[in-house]
């Protein structure tokens, strides 16, 4: 077959919305961290929507996610942290 080419499987400009919807979504699961930023929004103290932005700290709790995710199918992961524990008011007093 000369000058035959293969289908770009990344025009997506081509394929229906479902197609589409279905990429974007495998991509999501093999890239959690751009889905987070692409696809979660926060509600700050102050009342504004801001996107997601993985912190330092989150990293190594999401890499763990991803490991058991791999490894065994599904996730679960146990966080204990500290809430508000009176630091602050130490500090000022």
């Amino acid at each position: 077959m000369t000058g035959a080419t293969s289908p770009n499987l990344l025009d997506l400009a081509a394929t229906s919305p479902e197609v589409r919807l279905a990429l974007r979504l495998a991509y999501y699961r093999r890239n959690p961290e751009v889905y987070l930023k692409e696809q979660l929004l926060l509600r700050t103290k102050e009342g504004t929507i801001v996107p997601f932005e993985l912190w330092p700290c989150q990293k190594p709790v999401l890499d763990l996610a991803i490991q058991q995710k791999k490894e065994t199918g599904r996730i679960r992961v146990v966080c204990l942290k500290a809430r508000q524990v009176g630091a602050s008011a130490l500090c000022e007093g």
